[in-house]
């Protein structure tokens, strides 16, 4: 989880103080340290405790030459970037974005959009989830449309006298079942009609 996770953590650059050279994900490659290795520190002549202002001079990158061959890799993805400059604010940390964009701001949709394996829609969704549902009733109907509760036989046995009095003041009338309430529902002329039906079939189950 740990390794997943700073796949989504970065960092803009602004005067470059704020921000570990080895450690922080300020460039596309992930933390130095790893994918230059241990040997790193040595290597570039930059403790571990080094931030990324301190491998500026003059206000261009001063690194030792190649010594791995990893370095040359990191040479050329510094002349991509401009170095950290005194009066260019703070670092600001990034968030991984859909599209592989980075922003400094965390969304937990982005990111679930990002860590999950969709599935196929299940196209009875619509009747469990709405803007107008209480949270207990969607969750039953759920359970219901999935097979996952035993409640299927009661449309048929219990309160159906109930279940169909206020079905007659509607112009549709409800079905008897289940497994037709679907279609019943995405007949529905307008969106009040449909969240109406939607609340009838909760409040029963």
């Amino acid at each position: 989880m740990r390794n997943q996770v700073r796949e989504f953590i970065g960092v803009k650059l602004g005067n470059g103080r704020d921000t570990s050279f080895w450690y922080d994900s300020w460039l596309d490659i992930g933390p130095l340290i790893v994918f230059i290795g241990e040997t790193g520190p040595g290597l570039l002549r930059l403790p571990k405790s080094a931030t990324v202002a301190d491998a500026v001079r003059n206000g261009n990158w001063s690194l030792p030459p190649a010594r791995s061959n990893r370095i040359p890799e990191l040479h050329l993805k510094l002349l991509e970037l401009n170095p950290p400059t005194n009066d260019a604010g703070p670092d600001l940390p990034t968030w991984r974005h859909m599209g592989g964009t980075r922003k400094t701001f965390f969304s937990s949709r982005q990111t679930w959009e990002q860590l999950r394996s969709p599935g196929t829609a299940f196209e009875g969704c619509g009747l469990a989830w709405f803007r107008q549902t209480t949270p207990r009733h969607a969750f039953l109907t759920w359970q219901v449309l999935q097979e996952r509760l035993p409640t299927t036989d009661r449309l048929e046995t219990f309160s159906r006298s109930i279940w169909l009095h206020f079905g007659r003041l509607m112009e549709d009338p409800p079905p008897t079942h289940i497994r037709y309430f679907l279609d019943w529902t995405n007949q529905s002329t307008n969106r009040d009609e449909a969240a109406i039906k939607k609340l009838l079939t909760q409040s029963y189950l």
